[in-house]
């Protein structure tokens, strides 16, 4: 049950906090529409954005007197796994440098 709470730990951060959720979203839009990535990429980069924006929602209406969060421990799954898939596609995918001008 440990591990569990380890690998949802830095949702920790995220909590009740839509201000830092919502930058997460908006990177991952921006990605859907850079043309240097695969449509494999840009379709996982939508996904990420939707389940971010989504999280951002559920922040921003959620009470802070709602410290029991059943619905990190059910949806954080989705929210790390689509952050770090997410992040996985954006570093293979990145245009690297030493290419020709005008590639």
């Amino acid at each position: 049950m440990e591990l569990l709470i380890y690998l949802l730990y830095p949702l920790r951060l995220f909590a009740f906090r839509p201000w830092l959720t919502a930058p997460v979203a908006l990177v991952f839009t921006v990605l859907v529409f850079n043309k240097r990535f695969g449509a494999g990429s840009r379709v996982l980069f939508g996904l990420a954005a939707l389940s971010w924006w989504a999280f951002t929602a559920i922040e921003a209406i959620t009470p802070v007197q709602a410290n029991i969060r059943i619905d990190l421990f059910i949806l954080g799954w989705i929210y790390m796994g689509t952050l770090v898939a997410g992040a996985v596609a954006a570093i293979r995918g990145w245009p690297r440098g030493g290419g020709r001008a005008g590639d």
